[in-house]
């Protein structure tokens, strides 16, 4: 299982690594054009329904900025010393613009339902390759992985942390992480992006200077 493992990781690794430099060519390097990206944030093109550039930001960060940039760095260095940090840095360069594309064709091919907008890698599967039933196998597949996968490893982490330095009972920590992120989920998109914008800006500034710190 472990050299499985170690094969699927590496293809992927490979595959990250020449899509984000053949689209950071293609794009002119526009991920390092800060002036630029920050220019556009400035925008305030949201309508009614919508959600402003800097909301979207945060909303984005949030699922960036999480259990696995803390856990997973000291892991890494962990295992292998603390030289691991520059090939992350160099890495998060270089695969940066996978993200950007992602995001840009969530917007091209997102479809407006009722007040709000539905997009991403499912929407573009199917608008943009034309591949119906390979969209449906996808969103089908992410959900049971953050089902199962993605969200109870992140509530793990942070109840293992909680209870090592707490002692705090995980099932408290548990309960506590479900009814706050239900509230927020509950509210819908507007709801999560006005969390974001307030929340999400404080925990960069922490975790910055957590980074600083160490």
């Amino acid at each position: 299982m472990e050299k499985i493992n170690s094969i699927i990781w590496s293809i992927s690794t490979v595959m990250l690594v020449l899509s984000g430099l053949y689209f950071a060519f293609k794009l002119d390097f526009l991920h390092l054009k800060l002036r630029k990206l920050f220019k556009v944030l400035k925008k305030n093109d949201k309508d009614l329904s919508g959600i402003s550039p800097i909301s979207s930001l945060m909303v984005s960060l949030g699922a960036c900025i999480g259990v696995g940039s803390l856990a997973g760095i000291a892991l890494s260095i962990y295992k292998g010393g603390v030289g691991t940090i520059f090939w992350i840095l160099l890495s998060c360069i270089i695969v940066a613009p996978n993200s950007l594309v992602e995001n840009t064709l969530a917007v091209v091919y997102h479809e407006k339902s009722g007040k709000d907008y539905l997009g991403g890698p499912a929407y573009y599967i199917k608008k943009g390759l034309g591949k119906k039933k390979l969209s449906y196998l996808y969103a089908s597949l992410i959900i049971i992985t953050y089902i199962f996968g993605f969200l109870t490893i992140q509530s793990n982490t942070i109840a293992k942390s909680l209870t090592t330095v707490f002692n705090i009972p995980s099932i408290i920590i548990g309960i506590i992480v479900g009814i706050f992120s239900f509230l927020i989920i509950f509210k819908g998109i507007k709801g999560i992006s006005k969390f974001s914008n307030i929340f999400i800006p404080a925990m960069s500034l922490i975790y910055l200077l957590m980074t600083l710190l160490v």
